[in-house]
This record gives C-alpha cells, sequence and structure tokens, in this order.
C-alpha cells in the first residue's frame, strides 16, 4: 500500500498562477519541466523516463512507484488528444535527510484551461511519523520547490496572477518607474501580494535582504526596492498618510487595497525599522513567509489542487463515458435503459446543482469580502464617535480644573493633582506616586520647588496625558516609543536592562499596588541623569479603561549599575 498524506499535515508553501504557453503541446512541455526536477532530486534518470509519468500509472499493476525512497504517483484526465490530458498531478512523499520522523509530500496540478493556458497549483508539506512521542523537532525553515521557480524563470513561459507577472528576483524602483508600482499596488486586478522595501539612508538601501526576500516568496508574492529618498517620498505622496512608507521599514500590500476604506490600511502589514532591526532580517523574512507562502488563500474555487482531486476528475470523465456507452445499447436493453438514464440524468442533475452551488460560494464570497469592508467602515465610524465623546468629556473636565486653578502648580505633587484634574478619564496618580514626589521635591527644592523645574514636570505629565495617551488608544501606533519621542522630544523606555531584568528584587521595585492588583510600572520617562537635575516618571498602561496609571514621579529607581556604585 502507498503512503498517504494525513490530515494532520503543515502546509510548508503553497501557490497558484496561470501560465501563458505558446508551445503546441503545453502539457507535454510542462510535465517535462517538473520531471526533470523529479530527476535531479531522485537522482534517477531510467523509471522517471518511461511513458507512466506522463499519461499516470496503471492502477491495475502499480498503485505506485518507489525510486530511490521517494514515492511517486501520477494521474490524468484524460481529454480527446491522449498526448494534451485536461489534468495532470504528481504525488511525491519522501523521508528528511536530517530529521527521520519527518515526512515529506509534494503535490504539482495542471489544469488545462485553455489552447495556450495552464493553471498551475502545488503544496507541499510536512508531517511527523504516526504515534510519535519525542522532543519535537523545529519547523523547517521557509523553501520555494525548484520547479516553481523553474516555471517563472523560464523565458518562453508567462507566469502570472491577474494581470501581474510573478518574479523570482526583487524590482528596483527608480523615479523613472515608481508611478508603475503605484499603479500596481492600487490595481483591482492585482490577486499577487506586494512587499515593498523602503530606502533607508544610514544603511543606504533597504533593512531587509532584498534577495533573500524574493527568494522567499517566489511564487506568492512581489518584492520591490525603493532605491533612494526621492523614490521614497514620491511613492509616499501617492499613497497617503495611512499607507505612509517611513525609512527602512517594509509594508506586505495584499491584493484588494481600497484607498477609500479608512479600514482598509490595517489589511495591510507595516513592519516599522526599529522592529525589523531588533527581529533581525532572517525572522522578518520568516515572518512574511509565513503569512505570504503558507498562510495565504492561494486558490481560487474552481482550480484542482490535489493528486486526489485529479483522480475525481477522472472519475467524473469514465462515469460519462460509461454513460454514454451504454446509452448507446438502450435499444437492446430496453428494460435497464430506462432505469440507467434515470440514473445518469439524476447524475447530470447532481452535477449541474455542484456547479451552481460552486458560483453561489464564489459569490458569497464576495459578498463576504464586502460585508467585511463596510463593518471595518462602521467600526472606524463608531471608534471615531467614540474618541469625540472623549474628546468632550476631556474639554469639560479641563473646563472645570481652570474654573478651581487659583495659582499655578509650585512642586511635583502640585503638578500631578492639576494633570489628574484636568484629564480625569485618561490619568491616574497613585498614592505611590504621589509620594515619591513629595520626597524628590523636598530632597531636591531648588529644582523641583522652582519654577524652571516645574515645567519641566509639567511637560513631562501634559504629554503623558494628551500625546502619549493618543499615540496608544487613538493612533494605536505600533513602535510606542518612536512615535511618543517624534512627537515630544522626551525620551522614553519601556524596559531595563538585561542585568536588572534579571534580578527579581529590583524588578519588584518597578511594581505597586493599585486596586487590589498588582501593576507593572517598568515603562517611564527620562529627564536628566544626575540629581538634582533628575527625573523619572514611571507608569502603566491600563488598557481595559483606556487610562495611563502613574506610580512613580521622584528619583531614578534603583538599577543593577546604581547598586554597584552604592
Amino acid at each position: 500500500m502507498p503512503l498517504v498524506i494525513p490530515v494532520n499535515a503543515t502546509v510548508h508553501y503553497k501557490t497558484g498562477f496561470d501560465i501563458e504557453i505558446p508551445h503546441q503541446e503545453p502539457m507535454t512541455y510542462l510535465r517535462r519541466i517538473v520531471r526533470q526536477w523529479c530527476q535531479d532530486t531522485t537522482g534517477d534518470a531510467t523509471i522517471l523516463r518511461r511513458r507512466w509519468f506522463l499519461t499516470g500509472y496503471d492502477p491495475s499493476k502499480n498503485t505506485h512507484y518507489d525510486v530511490n525512497g521517494y514515492q511517486i504517483r501520477t494521474a490524468v484526465a484524460p481529454s480527446d488528444d491522449p498526448r494534451e490530458p485536461n489534468c495532470w498531478a504528481l504525488e511525491v512523499i519522501h523521508g528528511d535527510a536530517d530529521v527521520p520522523s519527518r515526512k515529506w509530500a509534494v503535490e504539482v496540478v495542471l489544469q488545462k484551461t485553455g489552447p495556450n493556458l495552464v493553471t498551475f497549483t502545488t503544496v507541499v508539506c510536512n508531517w511527523l511519523t504516526p504515534f510519535f512521542i519525542g522532543e519535537y523537532p523545529p519547523a523547517p525553515l521557509p523553501s520555494v520547490p525548484g520547479y516553481v521557480c523553474d516555471l517563472i524563470d523560464d523565458p518562453t513561459l508567462l507566469c502570472h496572477k491577474g494581470t501581474t507577472l510573478l518574479l523570482t528576483t526583487p524590482c528596483d524602483v527608480t523615479t523613472d518607474n515608481v508611478d508603475d508600482l503605484y499603479t500596481t499596488i492600487v490595481s483591482s486586478e492585482r490577486f499577487v501580494p506586494v512587499v515593498v522595501l523602503s530606502y533607508h539612508s544610514p544603511s543606504r538601501g533597504p533593512l531587509l535582504d532584498p534577495s533573500a526576500l524574493a527568494e522567499a516568496i517566489a511564487g506568492c508574492a512581489n518584492a520591490y526596492v525603493l532605491t533612494g529618498t526621492a523614490v521614497n517620498s514620491h511613492l509616499n505622496r501617492e499613497l497617503g498618510v495611512a499607507y505612509n512608507l517611513a525609512a527602512g521599514s517594509v509594508r506586505v500590500f495584499l491584493p484588494g487595497m481600497d484607498k477609500s476604506s479608512e479600514s482598509d490600511y490595517r489589511r495591510h502589514r507595516w513592519l516599522s525599522p526599529k522592529y525589523i532591526v531588533k527581529c533581525g532580517s532572517d525572522t522578518i523574512v520568516r515572518y512574511i513567509t509565513n503569512g505570504l507562502c503558507r498562510n495565504a488563500s492561494s486558490f481560487r474555487l474552481k482550480d484542482l489542487t490535489s493528486f486526489n482531486d485529479v483522480l475525481a476528475e477522472r472519475r467524473k470523465q469514465n462515469i460519462a463515458r460509461l454513460a454514454r456507452e451504454r446509452e448507446s445499447l438502450a435499444s437492446a436493453q430496453e428494460s435497464t435503459a430506462g432505469d440507467t438514464t434515470m440514473l445518469w440524468a439524476e447524475i447530470a442533475t447532481l452535477t449541474k446543482e455542484n456547479e451552481g452551488w460552486k458560483t453561489e460560494a464564489a459569490q458569497l464570497d464576495s459578498e463576504v469580502t464586502t460585508l467585511r469592508k463596510q463593518n471595518g467602515t462602521l467600526t472606524m465610524r463608531v471608534e471615531e464617535a467614540d474618541r469625540l465623546r472623549g474628546q468632550f468629556r476631556d474639554l469639560t473636565s479641563q473646563v472645570e480644573a481652570m474654573k478651581h486653578l487659583t495659582k499655578l502648580p509650585a512642586s511635583l505633587p502640585d503638578v500631578l493633582d492639576v494633570v489628574e484634574k484636568m484629564f480625569p478619564d485618561r490619568v491616574v496618580i497613585t498614592d505611590d506616586a504621589r509620594e515619591s514626589a513629595r520626597r524628590h521635591s523636598n530632597d531636591h527644592p531648588s529644582v523641583w520647588k522652582k519654577l524652571d523645574g516645574v515645567q519641566v514636570a509639567w511637560r513631562m505629565m501634559f504629554s503623558l496625558a494628551v500625546n502619549f495617551h493618543a499615540i496608544v488608544f487613538e493612533k494605536k501606533a505600533k513602535d510606542l516609543e518612536t512615535a511618543f519621542q517624534s512627537e515630544t522630544g522626551i525620551e522614553l523606555a519601556f524596559t531595563e536592562t538585561g542585568t536588572t531584568k534579571a534580578d527579581a528584587s529590583l524588578m519588584a521595585l518597578r511594581k505597586i499596588e493599585w486596586n487590589g492588583t498588582t501593576v507593572d510600572i517598568t515603562p517611564h520617562l527620562k529627564y536628566g541623569t544626575r540629581n538634582p537635575d533628575m527625573l523619572r516618571l514611571h507608569f502603566a498602561i491600563d488598557r481595559k479603561h483606556r487610562r495611563i496609571i502613574v506610580g512613580h514621579c521622584g528619583d531614578h529607581l534603583k538599577t543593577s549599575s546604581s547598586r554597584k556604585r552604592h
């Protein structure tokens, strides 16, 4: 019995696209390309050169072929031309050279859809042997099957999805062709994801390796590299603020971009330069590959995508052939002809209904996409209404606070009190924060009970209540540190050094009890490096109630380096 692909197999790579081919026998030409890949992979040029590979195995003689440890099967759905079947499928199952408990499967399907047009699909998956017990091996790194690149790089073939030609190398974008890229991005006929790598001046190029990225997503998406700051600026003007590409960032534009929808930009993944540097080029490429080559919607409803799909197509054609043969014998077998005709009429009816269901499914899929966009727009409107209500509450509280503000703040505790009264829905000042502010003011009155020091504290607290709150809860920025510092110029840190984080006693100083729960106040604003001209404002983000909880306002909390100095 041949090995079969289990239902728990994990998709490693999948894609589907159309191939325009000028050859007189397109199916034969493409099958030979796939066969050459099989020969190179298995190291066998004898068994694979036999006729069965192109015409499908004979189930009455053999269910599969074992070629140097590779189980190989092919199947065809024949046509009027015996040399050019309507469909052809390849299935290859083999072990993993590095992980003995892992199996791999490759499925390739060619479906002739026109005189010189073939739809190509492929799925590569892997799984662990049944009842495997032990430590699971790490997931295999992303890779593109060689035959996919062979098809795309063949100069006689045009491999495309919709109106977009597929590429295996990155495309450089200059001021001469940047408008072409913009047209591609916003085209409603684009079905290929577009990955744009913006220019990073300090690095004199993109932060990701464009060649490695293009190789990793070949067949599923195209990579474009902006070659200068002028190209960055030009494309950003066309795309608008929502789709802006900061220097060094990467954005994945999914098909069906709708600039008129206020919420559509959320679908198109944006990776900031800071996030790219933090994760590393290889990790980011893996993230993109997982989304575009493993989890993407690669196929259409009408596509045949597996070896079993072609077997089903062959069975359907055999049933139709038997029906025609049975009908030709109707005059000699009148007693059974009526029943047979009725049976095949029912089969024809069911087949027609099946096609109708497929059409309806496609329509419903389109309607679901439209409803999702409408829902996204409604969600944005609700969020905007909530934002305006919040602004109104803020303004009301500020007006009330101003009525009682008879004198300017004269110390750190005064600053905390006034800001809390002005923004009661945004800021919570804890008792710990008031006590630390009182101690710091008393310890260093020459700064923190004087106008200049109070102005510094006021600017930090006001920016936290206004700028930072908007960045977190309204703009929903990905990189909070960069966004806040670029707006205010105030230094913000969300973590401590590795040695400080490794010390539980030091990290305990960054936790407070508030409302019966333990709150982590590690995030902090910074001013100065030495007393008395130094202030640290530690806080936590209460996302449930959309508030900032201030837990410390005063001296630098102890770190590993400060403890060593003592």
